[in-house]
């Protein structure tokens, strides 16, 4: 099986896009799933070897903060968890230091509509247009309600501002300044929590996070392999009172001061 399926035909797409697919090496039949799906809609990608949280001792490692994830949390994150930020991570890394200025993170149970490398083309069309708008990082996978304004329709969808991100990163498109943001935030600050949760944290705080409704590239049915190693526990943890206090309510002046800010300007 091949990693580099048929180039894409847009031309736009090609010379300003990195695909990458995080996949266990174990997962033969999602990446062929997911391979068929991105030859059919004509784009060039290629696989990320997920960190496997079964064959390290991810506690160890070095970004890992379980204090930190105890404060926020009130437990540590699993090795899944680990595993899955440090595949992100690792994507992101790579592309700090490669020549495309977009670069979409797809896991391996993203499902891959036929149309979208031109939906990706009129996206990236629409960003060299709007140079004021700030483009860190916009979530094709899914929505919020919260703390959003309109920017443009494109296609099927509409692009939305979004200054409290989306949870999940089934399908995530970063622009080079957003993941190089993003990069530095973690090799100072450290793993403090799973990878979608501090993307939102830390997109709250940059005021450069988007996501198109509806979702253009939606999770297929079924558990994610990236962390299905070690799914995150739907128990414990904090009260909900401190949850709010030490991890939410941040996030939530961070998105109302850049609201508050985008409605003077």
């Amino acid at each position: 099986m091949s990693d580099t399926p048929n180039p894409p035909a847009n031309a736009l797409v090609q010379s300003d896009l990195s695909i990458r697919v995080i996949n266990l090496a174990s997962e033969t039949d999602r990446l062929q799933t997911t391979a068929n799906l991105l030859s059919a809609a004509n784009l060039s990608w290629t696989r990320l070897d997920a960190v496997d949280g079964r064959k390290s001792d991810l506690q160890a490692h070095p970004l890992n903060r379980p204090e930190r994830q105890k404060y926020l949390f009130g437990k540590t994150m699993t090795t899944g968890e680990i595993g899955c930020f440090l595949s992100h991570f690792q994507a992101l890394k790579e592309f700090s230091m490669a020549s495309e200025p977009f670069l979409l993170i797809l896991e391996d149970d993203a499902d891959i509509p036929a149309n979208l490398a031109q939906f990706l083309s009129d996206l990236i069309a629409w960003s060299h247009s709007h140079p004021k708008h700030r483009m860190d990082c916009i979530s094709l996978c899914n929505t919020t309600p919260k703390k959003t304004r309109k920017l443009a329709d494109l296609g099927d969808g509409t692009l939305m501002r979004s200054w409290y991100f989306p949870i999940l990163a089934t399908a995530c498109l970063w622009t080079k300044p957003g993941a190089a943001g993003f990069v530095r935030h973690v090799e100072q600050n450290g793993i403090e929590g799973a990878v979608d949760d501090r993307m939102r944290a830390w997109l709250a705080r940059s005021g450069g996070g988007m996501f198109v409704d509806p979702p253009a590239v939606p999770p297929r049915p079924g558990d994610s392999s990236i962390d299905a190693v070690s799914p995150r526990s739907q128990h414990g943890g904090l009260p909900k009172w401190k949850k709010v206090w030490r991890k939410k309510l941040p996030d939530y002046l961070n998105a109302l001061r850049h609201m508050t800010l985008n409605r003077r300007h």
